[in-house]
């Protein structure tokens, strides 16, 4: 047998088993992730698959970014990369419910035009006064927008939550009511007037919860009410036990004085008698 020959076949073996490998497993494993991160950044919390999962409405999301003007801006270039491999993972997980729309917007192109019309906030970033946009715009079948004008750095951590809770308004658009009963004084408390910058701020529970709900405040019962009813069901008022007490204490005596009379008249008289006995001398 020809040595060349069998090598070649083994070659040719090698490349179709390569070919093969890299088609099969990028059709089966096309929504497979790798997370290899420190603290898993691109793993996806549990609530975020399921408001990704139970969308009621479809919802549109466009990511504005001006890949060319940020070249020499690596960390923005970084966080530009990690909030669009963020939104294919929604939409790989959430389908047809949504849409993720990737834009460059150029200098003085239409595109431009439009994130200017959504509220995509531009920075300046040369002396010809083009700008970067960095922003995202979400819309859903009713007409509700939701806007993230520019990506911050300093909320990279929170960028899931960013997202998730973008996602979530727009496709719930029916609000949610909460009903809150506590004394906690969770709104701030009273403004006092003669420091009016020192007003006592609301907990960041209240913010978080008035940002996807209907927040109602339940005033709580009043302290003296509620122990007066409590009381009139199991205790017996103080004065009608005072007033029993001193009825029987008056009947007590009452019943007692005659045999108490009697007995210090006999007493009595017995000492009269004992006085005027004279024994015979």
């Amino acid at each position: 047998m020809n040595p060349k020959r069998n090598l070649m076949k083994g070659l040719i073996v090698c490349l179709v088993l390569f070919f093969s490998v890299n088609l099969a497993s990028s059709t089966l494993f096309r929504k497979a992730r790798l997370d290899l991160t420190e603290n898993g950044l691109f793993t996806l919390s549990d609530g975020t698959r399921a408001i990704l999962e139970g969308m009621e409405d479809d919802v549109t999301l466009r990511f504005y970014f001006s890949k060319s003007m940020a070249n020499d801006l690596t960390d923005l270039r970084d966080y530009a990369r990690r909030v669009e491999e963020l939104l294919v993972e929604y939409q790989a997980i959430a389908g047809s419910r949504l849409d993720v729309q990737i834009i460059e917007p150029e200098p003085f192109s239409e595109e431009e035009d439009q994130a200017v019309g959504y509220g995509i906030q531009g920075v300046p970033v040369n002396n010809a006064g083009e700008m970067l946009y960095f922003g995202l715009i979400g819309t859903n079948t009713t007409d509700g927008e939701e806007l993230i004008p520019f990506f911050q750095l300093r909320r990279e951590e929170f960028l899931e939550y960013d997202l998730s809770k973008l996602v979530y308004r727009l496709a719930n658009p029916d609000r949610t009511t909460v009903g809150l009963l506590t004394t906690l004084p969770l709104n701030g408390g009273p403004v006092n007037p003669m420091q009016p910058q020192a007003a006592p701020q609301p907990w960041f529970i209240i913010e978080t919860i008035e940002q996807t709900c209907d927040l109602e405040m339940i005033p709580p019962p009043r302290r003296r009410s509620l122990e007066r009813s409590t009381c009139s069901s199991s205790c017996t008022p103080r004065s009608s036990r005072t007033s029993s007490s001193t009825r029987s204490t008056s009947s007590s005596s009452a019943a007692d004085t005659p045999s108490s009379t009697s007995t210090r008249t006999a007493s009595r008289t017995s000492r009269r008698k004992t006085r005027r006995t004279r024994w015979p001398r």
